[in-house]
């Protein structure tokens, strides 16, 4: 007897033969970075997007700006570990 497929699985399958996955991913993402960046950090940021696998972080102040774009590799890394995948290949703070 075949083991039940959770809904978990279910839906992943349609993401991916809707085509869906990148979007869905890239989606995801955004949401990561919210939960990664944490409340202070997230109080600066004004508008977070993903375009062409670059997550795209807009950032209110200067100071912040410089900080966050030196650990730049560090945060893409935390993003598509938390995604399970290598969705994003870049953070650019703007």
């Amino acid at each position: 007897m075949a083991k039940p497929t959770t809904l978990a699985q279910a839906l992943e399958a349609w993401i991916v033969q809707a085509g869906l996955e990148k979007p869905f991913y890239e989606a995801r993402a955004v949401v990561e970075w919210f939960e990664l960046a944490g409340p202070q950090i997230a109080r600066v940021t004004k508008r977070v997007w993903v375009e062409r696998g670059r997550l795209y972080v807009q950032v209110s102040s200067p100071v912040w700006r410089q900080e966050l774009h030196l650990a730049r590799s560090h945060w893409r890394d935390r993003i598509n570990e938390r995604l399970s995948r290598p969705v994003i290949e870049e953070v650019v703070f703007c």
